[in-house]
């Protein structure tokens, strides 16, 4: 697949071609050309938000040279792919980078479920509104979604299915986020001497993520009507109880 101009349309896009102008070949490149000057400078490269498997396959390779290379990935990517920009809600799923092929988000989850090749799950949080979201023309439509509040449940659902471990699972959340950024001695374990960061969750509480449940200020979430095995009920951030369902009613 090539790269396609906007120009190449003969007409004003529209979010149903988003797909389709930042295709997989976008982040190929760019995948590639990071890599390349990350062998030539020897620096870190930490890779926000890859979204498809031949930009991991791409990054993998240079991590079995022992070279310094992270991968990170999104839920929106493992979860969603290009036939939700297709509908009448197309907008509320423009993303950069962009959705991809159904093929492509299967064999992101096989990359995620194998040891040594994705780091971390990030949330490329971006809160927009209904309205913003809603607008008619291509360029007025953000691109972004919100996702903090759904992280976690998401990423957990590969090991409630059995396709991970609970190591794996801590891993991709924040023991390998902890090493690569240097917080290890403080974060990513109950243990003596660290913050104390702790998720409490109900492990027979199975819900669905639905819009109004959602703590965020945008009120949507594009995993709206997801299933979800587990979801967090409070937090003990650095020793400090916070109960998750009095933060919403003060938000809201």
């Amino acid at each position: 697949m090539r790269i396609v101009n906007i120009s190449e349309l003969g007409r004003a896009p529209t979010v149903h071609d988003h797909c389709l102008i930042r295709n997989s070949s976008v982040e190929l490149e760019g995948v590639r050309l990071a890599l390349r000057l990350q062998g030539e400078t020897g620096c870190v490269l930490y890779l926000c938000h890859i979204s498809t498997p031949g930009a991991v396959e791409l990054a993998c390779a240079a991590k079995k040279e022992q070279r310094p290379v992270h991968i990170e990935v999104c839920p929106h990517h493992l979860w969603l792919n290009d036939h939700y920009t297709k509908g009448k809600d197309a907008g509320f799923f423009k993303m950069n980078p962009a959705l991809r092929t159904t093929e492509e988000q299967r064999k992101l989850h096989y990359y995620l479920c194998e040891p040594n090749c994705i780091d971390t799950i990030g949330s490329d949080h971006a809160a927009h509104t209904k309205e913003e979201k809603q607008k008619e023309l291509y360029d007025d439509v953000p691109s972004g979604v919100p996702g903090v509040q759904t992280l976690f449940p998401l990423t957990h659902k590969f090991l409630s299915r059995g396709y991970i471990t609970m190591d794996h699972f801590l891993d991709l959340t924040g023991r390998n986020a902890a090493r690569i950024f240097g917080l290890s001695g403080h974060k990513s374990e109950i243990a003596a001497g660290y913050d104390a960061d702790i998720v409490l969750v109900n492990p027979r509480h199975k819900t669905t993520l639905i819009n109004e449940d959602m703590a965020t200020k945008c009120g949507w979430t594009p995993f709206n009507n997801f299933s979800s095995h587990i979801v967090p009920h409070s937090v003990i951030t650095r020793g400090t109880y916070i109960d998750l369902q009095k933060v919403k009613a003060e938000i809201s």
